[in-house]
């Protein structure tokens, strides 16, 4: 069974559709305490297959943001965190799109 983390699917599809548009191909992983049981924030990881800009992140950022989600939204670039931080996410979140 496909894991949300608690999160509507619409609210998921909308974040995959635009995560998608702005990272196209990318693989989009949640991770975290959402991951496992419902808690507050989101935490979502981009695997784009190479670091992501720092602009492109933060404007994304912003875009998710403006989108006014009911939750807050954490967005991390798997290909610019700890060795361990992406480690963790790879073998505990759950793939969002496929």
């Amino acid at each position: 069974m496909e894991s949300h983390g608690g999160i509507d699917i619409k609210i998921k599809n909308k974040l995959v559709e635009l995560l998608g548009v702005l990272f196209p191909g990318a693989q989009i992983y949640l991770y975290g305490s959402r991951a496992n049981r419902n808690l507050s924030d989101i935490d979502l990881a981009i695997d784009a297959g190479k670091a992501i800009a720092r602009t492109e992140l933060s404007e994304a950022r912003s875009i998710l943001e403006s989108v006014h989600m009911p939750y807050k939204i954490d967005l991390v670039d798997i290909n610019n965190t700890s060795t361990e931080l992406r480690n963790d996410i790879l073998s505990k979140g759950v793939l969002w799109n496929r």
